[in-house]
């Protein structure tokens, strides 16, 4: 059954696009309308996410600045206390730190002061904690005393603090108080460490630092993971673009990377949203990522809705409207397959002509049809011819292409892969040797005819093919008279390997054939733009045999080639006038034509041409070179 349907709908491609044109002419505006109604609920939902997004980021920037405003506020308060301003101003301070014996009893009251100072101050930085619930300590650092005090009535010297690293991350110089810090891992005086938020303050003209640690796990406990929910991801950038607050689950891990890079590229980083698209295997993702900066902290607060888990609850709406497709499609296939029949038929026969190679029987037909069939049978047989004549050319084309090569082209260097390709040449369009041979028929039989002879020299071509060894490219072909040209690719050791070819191919047209030949080898093409200098020097290579030492009859063009030399340039005029003024005794015509003669012999070889002391007895006068 499976094999019946195939071989049915293998050669129908009109009937079935005809079908399908109609069937699209049909569906075209059921589709555009669903399309257009699916995508609007998609993008009327879309919106309303994102004034929601924006709201609740809004609402979440103002309560994280309403918590550092608190504590601003409380920082203030404790400022106005003047405990510090008591203890930092007391003189005796670094007396009393530093003295190690016994105190003076003249000492004691003076001393009770200072414990007391330093009692208030402890005990207005632990007030100063509990402010809010998310401090979770608090330091009083003291550079000029070498002194931290903590939250809880700790006090320690400021090489032995806990915390020694606190202002790892602090600039060097901080443009305005209070600075606040990138999350970090602060210890604790118990062992332990807490991820933070560090806010240093550092009064105008101070010596010393309050640092307030906010508690940053619950910091995004109570405002930022309160908006992650189904679908929607939550996280908070640094001013740098550094996460600071996430959620470490691995899919949420990648929503929060997409949006660190969406925040990254956009044109104003301080806020927006943008709709990028990720892919999970084959799957698109479509979200949503809004954002909004706290010019306060200097935080980017971000969220993240895959809006494919946001658009299920419109998916009915998507299973609707494939169902009424579905039911039209099915109908208008009836139909479309039951009118389109009789249009189909004058098709149906052409292509039976086309499948038996008969006559197309078109008397049934009107108009372009039979129009249609009485060409299409001229265009075959016309296609067959052509084609037979091609096949029957191929050699002849190969050999036109070839000689072009070797002979100057314009082709590009695609053109001749293309070429190659087409032609079944397996060489390479670089790294060619070229060797022409001429080949010494005289031993071939004189008498022979026209075919006979052609045929030899097929042989010889064969012979010189198979004399190249299997893995090197090669095109071989007879040029003139009998003279045959080798274009072969080559290895690493290129010209090595031509000449080991050259004697090999020497040695089998002599076992085979009784020949002998002469061969000449031009310079190695690196590309084939050199092919026809390289043609050109073989060629004369070859004319070089009765010079070439030793009677070789592998020749070298390098190794016969001579020195090109400059003409020499002779005043052949000057030299008529100075004969004819020698014969009529005009000593001084003479004298002054010889000399121009002498002054352009050097010129010509640029002043290099010395002729020594140039005596010119019949004249009586000697011609010195000038310096």
């Amino acid at each position: 059954m499976a094999h019946k349907l195939w071989s049915f709908v293998r050669h129908k491609h009109y009937y079935f696009k005809l079908v399908t044109y109609l069937l699209v002419a049909a569906l075209t505006p059921i589709f555009v309308l669903s399309l257009f109604f699916y995508n609007n609920v998609q993008d009327a939902m879309r919106g309303e996410v994102e004034r929601a997004n924006d709201r609740q980021l809004g609402q979440t920037v103002n309560s994280l600045e309403i918590v550092v405003k608190q504590i601003n506020e409380g920082f203030r308060l404790f400022m106005t206390d003047r405990v510090v301003t008591d203890f930092e101003l007391y003189s005796l301070g670094n007396y009393y730190n530093e003295f190690e014996d016994k105190y003076k009893s003249d000492d004691m009251p003076a001393l009770m002061k200072y414990i007391e100072s330093k009692a208030k101050l402890l005990e207005s930085l632990d007030k100063l904690r509990s402010t809010s619930d998310f401090i979770d300590s608090v330091y009083y650092i003291n550079n000029a005393k070498g002194l931290v005090f903590t939250s809880g009535y700790k006090q320690y010297a400021q090489a032995q603090f806990y915390d020694g690293g606190w202002n790892r991350e602090l600039p060097p110089y901080a443009p305005s108080f209070p600075e606040i810090m990138d999350v970090r891992d602060a210890p604790r005086s118990d062992g332990t460490s807490l991820r933070v938020v560090p806010i240093v303050f550092q009064p105008f003209q101070a010596t010393y630092r309050i640092v307030i640690n906010l508690d940053a796990e619950a910091l995004y406990r109570n405002f930022v993971s309160k908006l992650s929910g189904s679908g929607t991801t939550v996280s908070v950038f640094d001013k740098n673009g550094v996460p600071l607050f996430y959620d470490n689950e691995a899919g949420k891990m990648k929503l929060m990377r997409q949006a660190e890079q969406t925040i990254a590229a956009a044109a104003d980083p301080a806020s927006g949203s943008a709709t990028p698209d990720e892919r999970s295997g084959e799957k698109r993702n479509r979200l949503l990522i809004s954002w909004k900066t706290s010019a306060m902290l200097g935080w980017k607060i971000a969220s993240t809705t895959e809006l494919n888990k946001l658009y299920e609850s419109a998916s009915y709406l998507h299973d609707f409207f494939l169902l009424v497709a579905a039911a039209l499609i099915l109908g208008m296939g009836g139909l479309t397959l039951f009118t389109s029949r009789s249009m189909y038929r004058p098709i149906t026969r052409l292509m039976q002509a086309l499948a038996t190679g008969e006559p197309m029987s078109m008397h049934r037909s009107r108009g372009e049809f039979r129009v249609i069939g009485d060409r299409l049978s001229e265009a075959y047989a016309t296609r067959e011819q052509l084609q037979t004549r091609l096949r029957e050319s191929l050699p002849a084309y190969q050999e036109k292409f070839v000689r072009s090569l070797v002979l100057g082209h314009s082709f590009t260097p695609q053109e001749i892969t293309e070429r190659f390709a087409y032609f079944g040449f397996d060489m390479r369009p670089e790294g060619i040797g070229v060797m022409y041979i001429a080949v010494d028929d005289t031993a071939m039989d004189a008498a022979a005819d026209v075919e006979t002879t052609e045929m030899a020299r097929l042989l010889l071509a064969d012979t010189i093919s198979a004399a190249i060894h299997p893995a090197n490219p090669r095109i071989v072909m007879e040029w003139f008279d009998g003279d045959m040209v080798v274009l072969m690719n080559g290895g690493e050791n290129a010209i090595s390997l031509v000449f080991e070819t050259a004697g090999q191919i020497r040695r089998l047209l002599e076992e085979r054939h009784g020949v002998s030949c002469t061969i000449g080898i031009g310079s190695y093409c690196a590309e084939i733009g050199q092919l026809p200098r390289a043609f050109r020097e073989a060629e004369e290579a070859v004319s070089y045999r009765t010079l070439a030492a030793g009677g070789s009859e592998v020749i070298y063009i390098e190794d016969v080639r001579l020195e090109a030399q400059p003409p020499v340039f002779y005043p052949k005029e000057r030299e008529t006038s100075l004969l004819v003024y020698l014969k009529n005794g005009q000593r001084a015509d003479a004298l002054h034509v010889f000399a121009e003669m002498a002054k352009q012999l050097r010129e010509s070889h640029g002043g290099a041409a010395c002729f020594g002391q140039i005596a010119v007895w019949e004249l009586g006068v000697q011609c010195v070179p000038e310096e």
